[in-house]
């Protein structure tokens, strides 16, 4: 399984997180209460009037964070409504992009994907790099070897990658 919370520095450095983003993220156990105050702290210091709670979610001791989840749902309920799904897309991408940049840290990555697409709700936009989803054009995984069929799957991966950072990353 992925390691669990993803470090804040990637998370943060890779896009930018709104407050119902970061809630949802916190709320999945993919990021701490860590990468809450972190947010906090980068959000006051480039905004000219902070939210009140943005500024004690940013003051918080590493012992003292019990209420962070509450703070960020405050300020997650002054912005606007995100659907469900644009969320989960988001921390699929973020979740896969850690993971490809990890991995060579773990034995079998594309076991790692697989259970992170039954975690999601087998989204479709990665089925093409799940090793058990059936192709869906010409190609014959049969006429391939296993490292041929598995190197594809990561270029898929890539592929997927390359797409989601247009849509979601800051950098």
């Amino acid at each position: 399984m992925t390691p669990q919370p993803l470090p804040t520095e990637f998370v943060l450095s890779r896009n930018s997180l709104t407050w119902r983003e970061a809630l949802w993220g916190y709320e999945h156990q993919w990021v701490d209460a860590s990468c809450l105050t972190e947010l906090a702290v980068r959000c006051i210091s480039s905004e000219s009037k902070s939210h009140p709670a943005a500024v004690e979610l940013a003051g918080m001791l590493k012992d003292e964070t019990a209420g962070a989840g509450d703070l960020v749902k405050t300020l997650a309920d002054a912005e606007l409504v995100v659907p469900e799904k644009n969320l989960r897309k988001k921390w699929l991408y973020l979740i896969l992009r850690w993971l490809f940049e990890n991995r060579e840290g773990f034995s079998d990555p594309l076991a790692v994907v697989e259970d992170i697409f039954c975690d999601f709700g087998h989204p479709l936009e990665i089925a093409p790099f799940i090793r058990y989803m059936p192709v869906t054009d010409d190609y014959d995984p049969r006429q391939h070897s296993k490292a041929e069929n598995e190197e594809r799957m990561l270029q898929h991966w890539r592929e997927y990658l390359e797409t989601a950072q247009g849509v979601y990353a800051c950098s």
